[in-house]
């Protein structure tokens, strides 16, 4: 009998043209976690009937496809995801004899198509149609990759053949590649998290049909996190103080790529409010403390946007 491991999982995706419409897999991803999965709601009936439900009384009701997955953020190969879980990306040459590519993702005020997104669990594959990324969180941890992890909601979920994938073979970013700004100061920062929260309707199922239809905003965009700082003034209190508002940068550097241009990932938040102000005090060693934040658009100016510079290479991909 044959057995399914972790080690042959992997997640791919591809865009969608039209909703639900799952085209070839563009991208792959080694995946840290992967439970995108369709819950089947199943409907009884009304009848008094009988001391035990027949088997005969059951139907299918509305099909629910929703999950969480994780990766490590390398250097290159997440550029699709980023696409789909921000909203829309501006591409462009970089350097002095354009040798390198910068990608600019901002979130729309509308959402474009869908993603398809085909789970591989080893001896099985999944295909995912209709798919999008409800939330994600960029987490910075004391040690160890970036990750991202995701919340997906989906159409539905089939089978498929798996795809040939290959992987992104790029440096991971690691905690030791971040620099954080906050309020145009550096920080001493142990580790971070930022949240956008799309805030997409998971439960639009209508009348004749047991399938989701596209998701549409439930509600406002959101951009929150945490910082654990170690405190080193009254800074942050005064802010916190006098709702004062500024920006945080979280500026990750890599390898050089041309003369004084380097690989670089930074995630900006123009216009964040600090939400707690006076450390809590547990022992007699360095004070640190978590300060989550929340951030705000600025008239046209979205809450977030993040800009990422890459070598050529072979991500060349417009995407």
């Amino acid at each position: 009998m044959a057995y399914g491991f972790g080690y042959g999982a992997w997640a791919g995706i591809g865009t969608e043209a039209t909703y639900g419409t799952p085209q070839d897999r563009l991208q792959f991803l080694e995946v840290n976690s992967f439970d995108l999965k369709a819950d089947d709601d199943v409907v009884v009936g009304n009848s008094v009937y009988n001391s035990a439900v027949d088997v005969d009384n059951l139907r299918q009701g509305k099909k629910m496809v929703s999950g969480p997955m994780e990766f490590d953020l390398r250097r290159q190969g997440h550029e699709l995801f980023m696409k789909y879980a921000m909203g829309t990306v501006a591409i462009g040459t970089t350097g002095a004899a354009g040798t390198a590519i910068q990608r600019t993702w901002t979130i729309p005020d509308v959402l474009g198509t869908s993603l398809c997104v085909e789970g591989c669990r080893d001896l099985l594959t999944h295909l995912y149609h209709g798919v999008k990324i409800n939330s994600f969180t960029i987490n910075g941890q004391s040690d160890g990759p970036i990750t991202i992890s995701a919340d997906c909601i989906a159409e539905d979920e089939g089978t498929c053949a798996a795809s040939s994938a290959s992987f992104s073979t790029s440096k991971y970013w690691m905690i030791q590649d971040a620099a954080v700004s906050l309020f145009g100061t550096a920080k001493n920062v142990r580790d971070w998290s930022v949240t956008v929260n799309q805030n997409l309707t998971a439960d639009r199922f209508h009348s004749g049909s047991r399938y989701l239809k596209e998701p549409q905003r439930a509600g406002r965009i959101e951009v929150s996190g945490q910082l654990t700082l170690e405190f080193d003034g009254t800074n942050e209190w005064q802010q916190f103080q006098s709702m004062g508002t500024g920006a945080l940068a979280i500026t990750l550097t890599g390898d050089a790529i041309d003369g004084t241009l380097t690989e670089a990932y930074t995630i900006n938040c123009p216009k964040i409010k600090l939400n707690a102000g006076a450390p809590p005090i547990s022992d007699s060693g360095l004070i640190t403390y978590s300060m989550p934040f929340t951030a705000y658009a600025d008239g046209a100016t979205k809450p977030i946007n993040i800009v990422s510079v890459s070598s050529l290479g072979t991500n060349v991909h417009n995407y």
